[in-house]
């Protein structure tokens, strides 16, 4: 698979359906990009706010969890290219992001605090804060719940 037309720092994540998700950090307004990795074509462009900070695939690889330098964080289907839902943005930058089996849950990481949403409807269920350290990582255990 040759990625035309993908220059600069590049996020890449493998998704379901023989896709390849890529991101182009610190290029104003570059979208990233979902590829088919069976015919190596550009399918759908994933637009956020800003530039792509993080792309992350849930654990089955059917959705997308797509964040920007201004802290917008978006999950997206990734057999369809749509929008499923734009989460509630943190304050400051963030971290790291991860997300659950299947998507139901969702966290990221940034300075002093974990947010948690639900993964179905975007809501948030929690905010953790650790006022005195930064968090750097977000993962999930290897079980399918």
């Amino acid at each position: 698979l040759t990625l035309d037309g993908v220059r600069g720092h590049t996020v890449l994540r493998v998704l379901a359906g023989r896709r390849l998700a890529t991101g182009v950090t610190h290029i104003n307004g570059d979208p990233a990009i979902i590829w088919s990795m069976s015919n190596e074509t550009r399918e759908y462009d994933v637009r956020l706010e800003g530039s792509i900070r993080l792309l992350e695939a849930s654990p089955c690889r059917e959705k997308l969890l797509a964040s920007d330098w201004f802290g917008s964080l978006s999950v997206w289907s990734v057999s369809s290219g749509r929008l499923v839902f734009e989460l509630a943005k943190p304050a400051g930058k963030l971290s790291e992001t991860a997300m659950s089996w299947r998507g139901r849950v969702v966290v990221a990481s940034g300075h002093a605090s974990v947010f948690m949403w639900d993964g179905l409807t975007g809501g948030l269920l929690r905010k953790l804060r650790f006022p005195h350290s930064d968090v750097s990582f977000a993962i999930f255990s290897g079980g399918r719940r």
